[in-house]
């Protein structure tokens, strides 16, 4: 998130009208254990990487996400920024004539 401020900082320096549309697979926000294993391969060496998600993982995964969300929306309450979280099964006219500033 910190890695965003800085460009943040610079559009709206220039006097643009931001607000910061957040978007996750529906998944995303709530990854559930599995006993399955699935294997990915990297692209550039072609290692195999075999990766499961255990109960603690997932539990894991869901504190840096709030985190997350919670860094950036303190960013955007601090900026005077609209912060908007969204999932990409949203429909999109429904968010753009209810959730976006007009």
């Amino acid at each position: 998130s910190a890695e965003l401020f800085p460009a943040l900082d610079y559009i709206r320096s220039r006097n643009f009208d931001l607000s910061l549309l957040q978007v996750l697979a529906p998944a995303e926000f709530q990854l559930q254990p599995s006993s399955s294993v699935t294997e990915f391969v990297d692209s550039e060496t072609g290692e195999i990487l075999s990766l499961g998600l255990d109960q603690g993982s997932s539990l894991e995964y869901a504190k840096v996400l709030s985190n997350h969300i919670a860094e950036l929306e303190q960013y955007c309450v601090g900026a005077g920024l609209k912060h908007i979280l969204l999932s990409s099964a949203d429909d999109l006219a429904e968010v753009v004539l209810t959730k976006l500033p007009s």
